[in-house]
């Protein structure tokens, strides 16, 4: 009989241990944090949702492309998980996956406080009410 080592976490928060090609597939209490850290990792993934918000955060990674249809809790088995797996080692998954990655590791914030300041300045209206 197989005998667990060490206990399974209840969340998987972290893709950090993952080698870079490596799918994440996470059941989690905390979808949105967990999808995010596999899209700022650029994992593709595979969701697996079961209560709350976790089947729009599932439907979320599948429209960016870095996920297969979800896998409900309920309907988990080998075969739908194994088919789902052949999906995001696939190509695109990967790659729209990395694009992901590439957007996490913008700073978007200073990027949008230039350009905000380049323009008040042309105009002349810094600092106007």
């Amino acid at each position: 009989m197989w005998k667990r080592e060490r206990p399974l976490p209840q969340s998987t928060p972290s893709t950090a241990h993952c080698p870079s090609r490596t799918p994440t597939v996470y059941t989690t209490s905390e979808p949105s944090d967990t999808t995010g850290t596999a899209f700022a990792a650029g994992r593709p993934q595979v969701v697996c949702p079961f209560v709350a918000d976790q089947p729009f955060w599932a439907r979320i990674a599948q429209q960016r492309g870095v996920a297969p249809d979800p896998l409900p809790a309920r309907s988990l088995t080998a075969d739908a998980l194994a088919e789902r797996l052949l999906i995001v080692r696939g190509e695109h998954a990967r790659a729209a996956a990395t694009g992901l990655g590439r957007i996490a590791a913008e700073d978007g914030l200073s990027v949008a406080v230039a350009a905000i300041e380049q323009a008040t300045t042309l105009t002349g209206s810094a600092g106007s009410t």
